[in-house]
């Protein structure tokens, strides 16, 4: 059997393919990855075993050693037992070595197509295609070391046989492909300024803090701060400290900064959204490339949102969310079944909202408050501080103690009336409009005939007052909404479940 990796050809219809020999590279690293995510679990056995591996180090070494010829032999053995091919209206993948695997994809549930490039597979022209099925984790097809044209074939074939069921408008042509979007380098710069990615190197530095924290006071008695001096010299220590405190605060948040953009331009580098007929489609990565679609009747929702830091910079961060796939992803990486574009303008959002959606009024609509006895639920954590603030005068403990207790309780207040204050909704005939937030802002938008569930939640105090909690299930996502006027949501939820019975329009 003639591979078309190597010949170019395309595969007969039906025939076992085998994919390229670099997906042993692409084994070896998916292993690598597993294996760093797993190591701090074998940090306290080795730790516990340091003493036998000092008296045994040639033997350890040699194991060391040994390690990557084993995975290299057993990544060699699982791309000779990889196979798949293409039928008539589905894809099937034989893999496993010792337990082996047969995967069965139909054309028809297939929701979502990925096509990254690593680095690796860039500079051969290869590429890896994973087809997400509708809500399992377990019934992804990966296929992986194909050449890059052969898995543009597969996504418009796979496109072309979904036609019947798709709007006349949504026809997909190449040819007519306009680009919506495009993010510079000094956008992504700005995108990880305003975005939490420093998080992600936080979490890498947990298992170090505590020599990191052993370090420090040595560090600063090698510069020359001395915390045993005598009292008469202890002014220009303190001085000394706080420069040097000054010093390092600066240079650890610079550090994460910089960590944070690096890690937005590898991710968004060459960012580019585009449109062709009925579906969206986006492109970006500077050493892993991705190509990623979502026809827009599977849109579900649009967030519109803006930290605190957005807001001063005037940059917004546009989420478009589709069917959730159900497949879990890594903390702090985008879901699969969103489609984020990062840090554009206000403008920029807003025209992008018009495309998906052109008939939300999101930009103009008049947001409804809700109850203001959602401040009273919020200051209830007012309360500890506040009674922590009385027993301390009550026990004479420090003035300074009870003037912190005091001051954490006034905040809780304030906090609580900035939430309640950017609560907000709004209807109209075919959209429900949403804002919340503290000090940033998002807005976020549906169309009713999505929904899926509506629930409601109520208690002896709600009641009392005629409120509700409000809870929207859509095939994305589930929203809530607190304290919202028992008058306002009859006609909202019995117009919002007659658009879903009888439209009849399909979002799948």
């Amino acid at each position: 059997m003639t591979s078309p990796e190597t010949t170019g050809t395309g595969p007969p219809e039906g025939a076992w393919q085998r994919i390229s020999p670099l997906a042993v590279v692409f084994f070896m690293l998916r292993g690598l990855r597993a294996l760093g995510s797993q190591f701090v679990y074998l940090i306290p056995p080795l730790f516990v075993a340091r003493n036998q591996i000092g008296e045994r180090l040639g033997a350890f070494l040699w194991l060391v050693a040994l390690l990557p010829v084993l995975g290299t032999f057993w990544c060699g053995l699982v791309w000779l037992r990889y196979r798949y091919r293409v039928g008539p209206d589905r894809i099937e993948i034989r893999s496993g070595v010792l337990f082996r695997k047969q995967t069965h994809v139909p054309f028809d549930r297939i929701q979502n197509i990925h096509i990254e490039q690593p680095l690796y597979f860039r500079l051969f022209g290869y590429c890896s295609l994973r087809l997400d099925t509708a809500g399992s984790s377990q019934g992804e097809a990966h296929l992986v070391a194909i050449r890059l044209d052969r898995a543009r074939e597969l996504r418009t074939n796979l496109l072309a046989t979904k036609k019947p069921i798709r709007a006349p408008e949504e026809d997909l042509d190449e040819e007519r492909e306009v680009v919506l979007n495009r993010r510079s380098l000094g956008d992504l710069t700005v995108h990880g300024l305003t975005n939490n990615r420093i998080w992600l190197f936080v979490g890498v530095l947990v298992p170090f803090l505590q020599r990191i924290g052993d370090a420090i006071p040595s560090y600063l008695k090698e510069s020359g701060v001395d915390f045993q001096l005598p009292t008469s010299a202890m002014d220009q220590s303190r001085v000394a400290l706080a420069l040097t405190a000054v010093g390092f605060a600066v240079l650890v948040i610079s550090g994460l900064l910089l960590f944070s953009i690096m890690g937005s331009i590898l991710t968004y580098y060459g960012y580019t959204l585009s449109r062709a007929g009925g579906r969206y489609s986006c492109r970006a990565g500077l050493l892993t490339k991705k190509e990623f679609g979502m026809p827009t009747r599977r849109l579900q929702s649009i967030h519109y949102r803006q930290s605190w830091l957005d807001l001063v910079l005037g940059r917004v961060n546009l989420l478009l969310k589709q069917n959730s796939s159900g497949l879990p992803e890594p903390p702090g990486v985008e879901k699969s079944d969103q489609l984020l574009v990062p840090s554009v303008t206000p403008d920029e959002a807003w025209d992008l909202i018009a495309d998906a959606m052109p008939d939300s009024a999101m930009r103009n609509i008049d947001f409804h408050a809700p109850s203001k006895r959602l401040i009273n639920r919020y200051s209830l954590w007012a309360i500890w501080p506040a009674l922590a603030c009385v027993a301390s005068v009550v026990i004479a403990l420090p003035l300074v103690v009870s003037l912190g207790c005091l001051a954490l309780a006034i905040l809780v207040v304030v906090v609580s009336w900035l939430r309640w204050r950017r609560w907000g909704y709004a209807f109209d005939d075919e959209f429900i409009y949403i804002r919340r937030g503290l000090i940033g802002v998002e807005y976020l938008c549906f169309e009713r005939y999505k929904l899926q569930q509506i629930g409601y939640a109520s208690s002896p105090f709600l009641r009392r007052h005629r409120s509700l909690n409000l809870q929207f299930v859509l095939a994305s996502e589930s929203i809530y909404l607190p304290y919202v006027d028992r008058s306002t949501i009859a006609p909202l939820v019995d117009r919002s479940l007659y658009q879903v019975e009888s439209s009849g329009r399909s979002w799948m």
